[in-house]
């Protein structure tokens, strides 16, 4: 009996939470990651992230042990960039609710992380989805320079336009941004590139 049900939490882990990148995802991820400066923060500034530039409304309140805070973008996608071609997608909702820390768990699976390459006035961007979702998918995102506090966010391929207020993705200054090597895809082999 405690090996049928010790079988079946492990069938049930498995299926209900994805740990494994699949093939597919690492040919397809094309901004691989050698940590060389790129440039980004001559054009932008980069000390803190990006988000939509929308307005607070109710739901952005939440409570926090008994008190109630207002929780800027921890609904809307936020990407935060670093001079070394790696970047974080939804930055705002795991690591800084008000001030405090991300977790260990956070840190490592709160998060989905990728590269990014500069081309012009013209951010391309990969991210993989953290692991323990119920799904994997390697999503692009591209987004042109304003200026050094503003991008907007450029359809790719087919994607639907989305209202102007979920295009223009304003600069928010952190005092302390989260390191990259402490994602759970900083060492993987297919992220990195391949030395020639």
């Amino acid at each position: 009996m405690k090996k049928v049900v010790l079988f079946t939490l492990v069938i049930m882990i498995f299926t209900s939470c994805t740990f494994i990148v699949p093939c597919q995802i690492k040919r397809d991820f094309r901004y691989c990651f050698d940590g060389e400066k790129t440039g980004l923060d001559t054009l932008i500034n980069i000390n803190g992230y990006y988000a939509p530039d929308s307005i607070i409304r109710p739901s952005n309140y939440w409570r926090f042990n008994g008190t109630i805070k207002l929780v800027k973008d921890t609904l809307r996608p936020s990407y935060m960039f670093y001079d070394n071609g790696f970047v974080i997608q939804g930055i705002a909702r795991f690591y800084y609710i008000g001030s405090r820390k991300s977790s260990f768990f956070e840190k490592r699976w709160g998060i989905d992380p990728g590269g990014y390459r500069v081309f012009g006035d013209t951010i391309k961007l990969q991210y993989v989805n953290a692991p323990g979702g119920q799904s994997r998918e390697l999503v692009e995102f591209w987004f042109k320079i304003i200026d050094r506090n503003t991008i907007e966010r450029i359809p790719v391929g087919n994607e639907p336009l989305h209202s102007a207020s979920e295009l223009i993705y304003i600069f928010r200054p952190l005092e302390m941004k989260p390191s990259p090597e402490d994602s759970w895809i900083y060492k993987k082999r297919w992220f990195r590139c391949k030395k020639k």
